[in-house]
């Protein structure tokens, strides 16, 4: 299941460059090119409003793309990746103080078990931005001999965190059940500690080494 959401994640990426991008960069070339020579002078203030407002609207589509399909990892492997998306989680919240510890070594890791780690990194940033408030966030990945640990621990407002994923999804909170299930998908672990006011802590245990055909009936650990 995995596999396919991430075969439809590229296919969405791909149409997005190929479509809506190059659709907007194609009026920015020409079209308002054109219309810059023939509209009254004293029009050219929301010509140019409107050249920032694309312009924003393809950077905004180059990053879904990204997000998507993120090439980093497809060629530099996991730990550049990681670096890349803390770097833009940091530009993004400049008055968190985010401290980043990454030792992967130089063993390049599979793909299923790259992309588990990528994703669950990507969501529980994600999270950290919308819901945390923290002051700060503490991010690390490891290689632990036949194990990768990613750990993302925040100071944030925390919340009171109960076992039965269901109950986030039933509240349309679906970013910790997606974790579980990535983590599921390749036999790996998954321990979450967080209270109300305490701040929240993710802790993902992933073999390195991942078996073809492991599936979301792989049980985790979830604590």
């Amino acid at each position: 299941m995995l596999r396919i959401r991430e075969a439809e994640r590229s296919h969405l990426a791909s149409e997005l460059h190929d479509g809506p991008v190059q659709d907007v960069q194609r009026i920015l070339r020409s079209n308002l090119s054109s219309l810059a020579q023939v509209i009254p002078t004293n029009d050219t203030d929301d010509l140019t409003e409107l050249e920032a407002t694309l312009r924003q609207v393809a950077g905004s589509l180059r990053d879904i793309c990204t997000d998507l399909k993120p090439p980093v990892l497809a060629h530099f492997g996991l730990e550049k990746a990681a670096e890349s998306y803390v770097r833009a989680f940091q530009l993004r919240n400049s008055d968190t103080n985010v401290v980043q510890e990454f030792s992967l070594g130089p063993d390049e890791l599979p793909e299923e078990a790259r992309l588990v780690a990528y994703r669950i990194l990507q969501e529980a940033l994600n999270n950290v931005e919308k819901h945390a408030n923290a002051k700060n966030v503490r991010i690390g990945l490891t290689r632990r001999g036949d194990e990768v640990q990613l750990i993302v621990a925040d100071d944030g407002r925390g919340f009171r965190f109960t076992p039965r994923f269901s109950k986030f999804e039933e509240n349309g909170h679906f970013g910790l059940s997606g974790m579980r299930q990535r983590v599921d998908s390749v036999g790996g672990m998954l321990y979450v500690d967080s209270a109300v006011g305490k701040g929240t802590r993710i802790t993902v245990l992933i073999p390195a080494m991942v078996s073809e055909g492991l599936d979301l009936s792989t049980a985790s650990s979830i604590m």
